[in-house]
């Protein structure tokens, strides 16, 4: 896979050259807002000179890497964008991709330059979302469906016990014992991770100060995740100590994805958690629930990420028209030049950045 590094002046050069398709709201639109649009003159005295310097313009016949002109395209047309985060200890990895239909380019917005890798197709990219790692050891086949916040409750109510279990005598009653105060009152930690979700765009995340604890907590006893005793003291119950075991593993390692569109219209979100030798899905579904689901092996988590690509693939693609076709554009020392050919896609009209495309990026047939 190649990887490029733009400026905003080396995009705007290769846009202009291109003539790519910029439509509003998508990935390189949203990149390109937050800087201002350089001069015209700049493109050519500068933004060609920067190019040929890097390796990514020819100057003997302006030819520009099929995979970097692609790529670009991609982020040009795409309103999808799937995002990943692998968090592990104090590790954090982010990872995005533009998707149009059957492909997807992975590109990373730094400081003042464009990180952008070479087009993937959809299949590709689903096969190596999961780390291979997360190899299954064991599985309890345990599903749970519960409220966002009882299930933030819960996750609670393991780092207490687990708090209990290595110091005892901080609770009233001995090892994984802690009361319903103490574990209201450590439910307050969890207001970071809530809001984490909603940024990520988790459909019916509950506020704080709305959330039903006295039913939350009678939900998860009644479903024996956690054990009340005749006292009036909690610890963890039997239907929840698989998943306990999984997220009180030192090393767990958490892999959120999330897939949606920039006009808000399209919104998936799901989670896996490794640790133990188990592989757990975390499911957000719409009205503010949570699927929790044991899985037998990490191919079963590769098959939801393939679907949720699926999705993003059927997700409307707007292309506006052209209205020139200007070939050329003047550079400092020569004359940068798109090759003459075919504009469009024969299949379905969509705009080509160049006639070696390999690949339409509305319909995902081949051009060659």
């Amino acid at each position: 896979m190649t990887v490029f590094r733009l400026t905003p002046l080396e995009v705007w050069t290769l846009a202009t050259m291109a003539t790519l398709p910029i439509e509003p709201l998508s990935a390189l639109s949203v990149w390109l807002s937050g800087f201002d649009a350089p001069e015209v003159d700049s493109l050519a005295e500068r933004g060609v000179h920067r190019l040929q310097a890097k390796g990514y313009l020819s100057p003997e016949d302006g030819q520009v890497p099929d995979d970097l002109l692609e790529g670009l395209t991609l982020l040009a047309l795409s309103r999808i964008t799937l995002t990943t985060i692998l968090r592990g200890g104090s590790a954090q990895v982010h990872a995005h991709f533009a998707q149009v239909n059957d492909w997807l380019a992975q590109y990373m917005p730094e400081d003042k330059a464009l990180v952008v890798h070479s087009p993937e197709s959809m299949a590709s990219v689903a096969a190596s979302l999961l780390p291979s790692w997360f190899e299954v050891a064991s599985s309890d086949k345990v599903e749970l469906e519960l409220p966002l916040g009882a299930y933030a409750m819960l996750v609670t109510a393991f780092e207490l016990a687990d708090v209990r279990e290595l110091v005892p005598s901080l609770g009233a009653e001995g090892a994984g014992i802690f009361t319903r105060a103490e574990l209201v009152d450590s439910l307050s930690d969890r207001e970071a991770w809530l809001d984490g979700l909603a940024l990520a765009g988790v459909q019916g995340v509950p506020k704080q100060d709305e959330m039903p604890l006295s039913d939350y907590l009678n939900l998860l006893v009644s479903r024996g995740l956690l054990r009340e005793s005749s006292s009036g003291q909690l610890s963890i119950g039997p239907a929840a100590s698989s998943l306990h075991e999984v997220l009180s593993d030192p090393d767990v390692s958490a892999l959120t994805i999330s897939l949606q569109s920039s006009d808000g219209g399209f919104s998936r979100t799901g989670a896996f958690l490794y640790g133990g030798g188990r592989l757990c899905q975390i499911e957000y579904i719409l009205g503010g629930f949570v699927r929790v689901q044991q899985l037998a092996s990490r191919s079963e988590g590769t098959a939801w990420a393939a679907a949720l690509l699926a999705e993003g693939a059927h997700q409307p693609v707007t292309v506006t028209p052209w209205e020139g076709t200007g070939d050329a554009r003047q550079g400092g020392g020569g004359t940068a030049r798109v090759p003459k050919g075919p504009r469009f896609c024969p299949y379905c009209g969509t705009p080509v950045a160049r006639s070696t495309a390999k690949f339409c990026v509305r319909c995902g047939r081949a051009l060659r």
